[in-house]
């Protein structure tokens, strides 16, 4: 089976789509700090704000998106995993742990972090408090029954 055709890699852009509207809808009601986008931007330029820095933390975003369905399909084809929402939160809640590790040292290659232009993410988004941490999760989980989803999973047993 091969992972990387244009609707595989398509269900994960429109999944990072799905995933970047809840979590900026969360920001913007400031029920957070959590800001990936910026984030992500902000390592790539230097700049916290500004059409640049949206751009490239946008890019980041969607280019990463379209990379973890292959990833996910993968898993679920080694451990005869079925195509459903269930199965989506399952690799949501793993995909939030390895990246929410990650997360912590991403904090060391941030010049916007260093600068203090920006908080630092540490590791689950703990520098959010708990509304940041349960964002990123949240925000995983739904990533991931999105991808599941526009891969052509039903949306009831």
């Amino acid at each position: 089976m091969t992972y990387l055709s244009l609707p595989i890699i398509k269900a994960g852009i429109f999944a990072g789509i799905v995933m970047g509207i809840f979590a900026m809808a969360v920001n913007m009601i400031k029920l957070t700090t959590l800001n990936l986008t910026e984030y992500m931007g902000c390592m790539a330029t230097g700049k916290k704000a500004g059409n640049e820095s949206f751009i490239a933390g946008f890019s980041i975003h969607i280019i990463a998106s379209a990379l973890f369905p292959p990833i996910y399909l993968h898993i679920m084809q080694y451990f005869t995993l079925p195509l459903t929402l269930h199965t989506g939160i399952i690799l949501g809640l793993g995909h939030t742990v390895i990246a929410g590790i990650l997360l912590g040292y991403m904090d060391n290659y941030n010049i916007c972090v260093k600068k203090k232009k920006i908080q630092a993410m540490h590791m689950f988004a703990q520098g959010h408090g708990n509304a940041g941490v349960a964002t990123y999760l949240i925000a995983h989980v739904i990533y991931a029954m999105a991808v599941m989803y526009f891969l052509g999973a039903p949306l009831a047993y």
